[in-house]
C-alpha cells in the first residue's frame, strides 16, 4: 500500500507587528500566501524578520511558503530559525519534521515529533507522522505504538495504517 504523507502546515497570524495598510507585515505575508503569491509571502516575512529578527512567527510562515515550492533545505533553516528564537515553539517542530521527512531525513523527523509530542501530547498527527516515519526506518513497534495513540486521541486516517501494519 502506497501512503501519502501530509504536511501539517501552521499558518498562524501575527499577534501586532509593523503595521503596513492596516495589517502586520505577517498578516500580509499570510494573505499573500493564501492568495498563491509565494514570492510576495516570502518578500513580507523577510521585511518582518528585517525588522524583528528574532521573529519566530515569521520565519515558520516563511519556512511553509518555501516548503510548498519544493524547497524543504530552505524550509528547514527558517523552521530551525524559529526553533532557536522560540526553543517551545510547537509549529515549527512540526513543519520542520514535515521537511525532514520529504527530504528523507526520518530520524531528523522522528526527532522533531517527539520534540511536538513533548511539548504537546494530545496532538494526534504529531504521533501520526512519527509514526509514518518509523515505517520507512523500518520499526515497526514503534509505528504501531503511534499509530495506536494517534488513534485513540481521535486521528481516524490511523486506523488504515494499524490495520496493515499491526495485526
Amino acid at each position: 500500500m502506497k501512503f501519502r504523507y501530509i504536511i501539517f502546515l501552521f499558518l498562524l497570524s501575527s499577534q501586532s507587528l509593523v503595521a503596513q495598510n492596516g495589517k502586520s507585515l505577517v498578516e500580509l505575508g499570510n494573505s499573500r500566501y493564501q492568495a498563491g503569491d509565494f514570492h510576495g509571502a516570502i518578500d513580507a516575512y523577510n521585511e518582518a524578520v528585517e525588522i524583528n529578527p528574532a521573529n519566530s512567527l515569521a520565519y515558520n510562515n516563511r519556512g511553509i511558503v518555501k516548503a510548498r515550492m519544493g524547497n524543504d533545505e530552505g524550509a528547514i533553516e527558517d523552521f530551525s530559525l524559529a526553533i532557536e528564537f522560540a526553543p517551545d515553539y510547537f509549529p515549527a517542530y512540526i513543519n520542520r519534521a514535515g521537511s525532514k521527512f520529504n527530504t528523507e531525513d526520518y530520524y531528523g523527523a522522528i526527532e522533531d515529533y517527539t520534540k511536538a509530542i513533548e511539548i504537546n501530547p494530545n496532538f494526534a498527527p504529531a504521533w501520526y507522522g512519527r509514526a509514518i516515519a518509523h515505517i520507512k526506518i523500518v520499526y515497526r513497534v514503534g509505528a504501531c505504538a503511534d499509530l495506536r495513540k494517534a488513534f485513540e486521541l481521535g486521528y481516524e486516517e490511523a486506523q488504515e495504517l494499524l490495520d496493515e501494519y499491526c495485526r
